[in-house]
C-alpha cells in the first residue's frame, strides 16, 4: 500500500524498494512480478502521477517496471514499448541517469526486448536521442559515455533503411543532438 501512498517521499521509497527487489530479488521475487506490475502501471497512470508534487515518485515507478521489464522475461512484450513511451524521467534527474543506463546495458547486451522484437530498437534509439537533444546530462557524465556506446551499437543493430526511417521521424534538436555525437 505504500506505493499506492498520497505521500509522495512515501510513494517514491515504495516504488524504489520495489525496483532494487526486483533486480535483486530473483526467484524469490517471480511470484510478485505481475502483481508488482499492476501496481506500478496504475500508480503511473493515476491523475495525480505528473503532478509536480509526485513526478519524482512516480519517476521511481517508471524505474522499478523498468527493472522488472529487464529481469524478467514472462511478460508480455507490448509492455516494452509501453514503458518507453514513458521515458525519459524529467524529474529525478539521478533515477533517470541510472535507469537510461540500464536501457543502456540491455542494448549493449543485446538484451531479449531488443533481439526478439526488432520493433523496440528504432524507439531505444529515439529515446536516447530525445535524451540527448534535451541534455539532461552533461557530456563527461557516465550515463553520457554509456549512451554513446549504446548508439553506436546501436548503429550496427538497424538495417540501413529503418535508421533512414526513424532518423526521419526525429526532430531538428534529436537530429542535432546525434550529429554531435557521432561527429
Amino acid at each position: 500500500n505504500c506505493v499506492a501512498s498520497e505521500y509522495p517521499p512515501l510513494r517514491q521509497a515504495a516504488s524504489y524498494g520495489l525496483s532494487l527487489s526486483a533486480r535483486l530479488g530473483g526467484a524469490a521475487f517471480v511470484p510478485y512480478v505481475n502483481p508488482t506490475v499492476e501496481l506500478l502501471w496504475t500508480l503511473v497512470h493515476s491523475a495525480d502521477a505528473w503532478e509536480p508534487f509526485m513526478v519524482n515518485a512516480t519517476d521511481n515507478a517508471v524505474s522499478a517496471l523498468g527493472s522488472i521489464l529487464l529481469h524478467f522475461d514472462s511478460l508480455p512484450s507490448t509492455l516494452f514499448p509501453q514503458w518507453l513511451a514513458l521515458l525519459p524521467l524529467r524529474g529525478d534527474v539521478e533515477e533517470s541517469a541510472a535507469l537510461i543506463q540500464r536501457v543502456c546495458a540491455a542494448v549493449l547486451a543485446s538484451h531479449k526486448v531488443l533481439s526478439e522484437d526488432p520493433s523496440n530498437v528504432p524507439r531505444v534509439l529515439s529515446l536516447l536521442a530525445e535524451v540527448l537533444s534535451l541534455q539532461l546530462f552533461e557530456p563527461d557524465q557516465p550515463v553520457a559515455k554509456d549512451m554513446q556506446a549504446a548508439l553506436h551499437a546501436l548503429r550496427t543493430m538497424v538495417p540501413d533503411h529503418v535508421m533512414k526511417s526513424v532518423w526521419q521521424s526525429m526532430s531538428a534538436a534529436q537530429q542535432a543532438a546525434l550529429h554531435a555525437l557521432f561527429a
